[in-house]
């Protein structure tokens, strides 16, 4: 990264006006520094059984009544499979 981004103490900086190098065109030119990274999407709260037949939010399969569905802190109803996948393996 250019000195032109660091300011001792004070972390990273735009020189060119933006709030974060990250919001800067510029600065994502000059030093590739692009979007920052998400929080991995995770379980939010007990699992319920599913009072209808619908779908994955997920991976799209089928889940059918009294199978247990998951809500995750996306806002997303997610299957037992994909649950498992998030949490590393329920």
């Amino acid at each position: 990264m250019s000195d032109l981004h660091t300011r001792e103490g004070e972390g990273v900086t735009c020189t060119h006006g933006m709030p974060t190098p990250a919001s800067c065109i510029d600065c994502m030119d000059d030093d590739g520094l692009g979007a920052p990274t998400t929080a991995p999407e995770r379980l939010e709260g007990p699992s319920v059984a599913s009072k209808y037949d619908t779908e994955c939010r997920k991976c799209d399969g089928s889940i059918r009544v009294g199978e247990r569905v998951y809500l995750t802190d996306a806002g997303r109803w997610v299957c037992e499979r994909c649950a498992g996948e998030i949490q590393g393996g329920l």
